[in-house]
């Protein structure tokens, strides 16, 4: 854009601040620990501050693509949870506790599934179960609803705003981010006690009671490893119980799933006070351990696909969908180069794949010294060089290592002539000179006129000072007075600091203190010494002649003004 100077202001009035709008703007940012995107660059075609108008650009290239960056936001669907492992412990452990209140779901919550024939019969019964769990989620359950009004404002404030991205679409943006969570968490839950149902009702689980692989064990071990001697009874007394005890527990541990019927039907036929504690904790532990199998997979994939949906259609909340990837390739900087003519260039290097693996150059001839670096309890001692890095013909220490790719490419080229430089520069001391000039005359007119009166008091106490000596009425008198008045008063309108700089010296020294009438002994011997010279010069020896000071303090203060 060409620059235009802005309008001359009203006379006296102070000028406002222009903003001057540059005609190249460059982002250079390819230097960090991931890779940002470039595509919300996209829809660059005007920037300006608010209230001011807006000046058009034309986007000339990024790097990398606009293209390669939305592919790579399109990572985060199936590469989330690979590059993200430990969200499983978050995202699994938050997903148990949705639905940790609803169960178990209990035979009678699950017999409309179970009773019905067709397959639009089936859908229908899940929709109905499923809106079941939602009213027990707000009338009867506890700690999932806390869990749930805890995540309803951290989902709320997760989600990024832009200028068009307001509070309402943020707050509906991630109200549905939470709402389909929990419905993945409810159809999950529904899935596992359909299949235990399923396995109970065909008898293929919690048949045989508690610790019934144990027992199945025992029959076995019996009938294929007789103990004619009785060693087995011998080692359970010699272990007080311990020896059965912990086989029949390690057992409990590995056949979960009838462990888990056998608990979900006691406690769906006389509630969890019929449960002791620890059993009650043992049902949830193994219900967990299921249910996490199933439900990690999925939430780090909704993850995935809602960093995906900011990050490429609504053009927010680029950090978390780009430092989720870790994408350490697509690095680049800038180099400028001014030639003999004056012409600058500006270059934009880019290398698309830096290498992961480094080894130590031999050609570095920089100087290692051991330093310790952070806190005393956890300080840590490196090498670094002792000489500047950029004094050295290698400065850096580490090459890519063999079989690494390092490419370097010039992705983007800017040049600009000398004489658009100096066009440019001339047009913006143009607007700065339009800007300041009437600022300028308004402090140069103040100035004057604070002089002036200043010179006009200091002349007419001159005046005053001539008609004294000549004992001549005193008009020029009067006038000084006027005169100083009139200063003093624009004196008073002035800020303090200027009163302080632009007044005279008499105006700014102190009125002496009245002193005593009785003579000190000093003050006698003083005035008797200066009274030989005062009466020389009057001709009288009664009274000395008092000093012209008057008259040269005028002049001085003239001399200044």
């Amino acid at each position: 854009p060409t620059p235009t100077p802005p309008p001359r202001p009203a006379t006296g009035a102070a000028a406002a601040p222009t903003p001057i709008e540059a005609r190249h703007l460059v982002i250079s940012g390819g230097g960090g620990a991931f890779l940002h995107a470039t595509h919300m660059f996209s829809g660059f075609d005007k920037i300006g501050t608010s209230g001011a108008a807006h000046v058009p650009y034309k986007w000339q290239g990024a790097y990398p693509s606009f293209a390669t960056t939305r592919d790579i936001a399109f990572q985060n669907i199936f590469q989330f949870r690979k590059k993200n492992w430990r969200f499983d412990i978050l995202g699994g452990v938050t997903y148990f506790l949705f639905v940790a209140s609803l169960l178990p779901l209990c035979p009678a919550h699950l017999e409309p599934v179970f009773a019905a024939g067709t397959a639009s019969e089936h859908v229908r019964a899940v929709l109905w179960v499923l809106a079941g769990m939602w009213q027990r989620l707000f009338l009867e359950a506890r700690l999932s609803l806390l869990v749930v009004a805890l995540i309803l404002p951290i989902s709320f404030a997760f989600v990024g705003g832009n200028g068009s991205f307001g509070s309402g679409k943020r707050f509906a943006f991630g109200l549905a981010h939470l709402v389909t969570h929990l419905w993945t968490a409810f159809i999950l839950v529904l899935v596992l006690e359909i299949a235990i149902e399923t396995c109970v009702r065909y008898e293929l689980l919690g048949t045989a009671g508690f610790h019934s692989l144990y027992q199945q064990y025992r029959l076995n071990e019996e009938k294929h490893f007789p103990d004619p001697n009785n060693i087995r009874g011998w080692v359970e007394d010699v272990s007080f119980g311990f020896y059965p005890a912990v086989v029949k527990w390690f057992m409990t541990i590995f056949d979960v799933p009838d462990s888990m019927a056998v608990m979900r039907k006691e406690i769906c036929s006389a509630g969890f006070g019929a449960v002791s504690r620890p059993y009650t904790v043992f049902y949830y532990a193994t219900v967990f351990a299921y249910y996490w199998i199933l439900a990690t997979p999925l939430v780090s994939f909704l993850f995935g696909v809602y960093l995906y949906i900011c990050a490429n259609w609504l053009n927010i909340s680029f950090d978390e969908a780009y430092s989720s990837l870790r994408c350490a390739h697509y690095k680049s900087f800038l180099r400028f180069h001014i030639n003999k003519k004056g012409d600058l260039d500006m270059y934009c290097i880019g290398v698309d794949q830096t290498p992961r693996k480094w080894e130590r150059d031999r050609r570095w001839q920089g100087v290692e010294q051991t330093v310790a670096q952070g806190p005393s309890r956890s300080r840590r001692r490196h090498s670094v060089s002792a000489v500047p890095s950029h004094t050295l013909r290698t400065p850096s220490k580490w090459i890519p290592a063999p079989g690494e790719d390092c490419k370097f490419r010039v992705v983007d080229h800017l040049h600009i002539s000398k004489d658009e430089f100096n066009e440019e520069a001339r047009k913006l001391n143009e607007l700065i000179e339009v800007a300041s000039i009437p600022t300028l005359a308004t402090a140069a007119g103040t100035s004057r006129r604070r002089r002036s009166a200043g010179g006009a008091a200091a002349a007419a106490a001159a005046a005053a000072a001539a008609a004294a000596s000549a004992g001549a009425p005193s008009q020029a008198g009067a006038g000084a007075a006027a005169a100083s008045a009139g200063w003093r008063d624009d004196e008073r309108s002035a800020p303090a600091a200027t009163r302080k700089q632009a007044a005279p010296r008499d105006a700014r020294r102190k009125t002496p203190t009245r002193r005593s009438k009785t003579p000190t002994r000093a003050a006698s011997r003083r005035s008797a010494t200066r009274k030989p010279a005062a009466s020389a010069e009057s001709g009288s020896d009664d009274e000395p002649t008092p000093r012209p000071r008057g008259r040269t303090r005028a002049r001085n203060s003239a001399l200044r003004s």
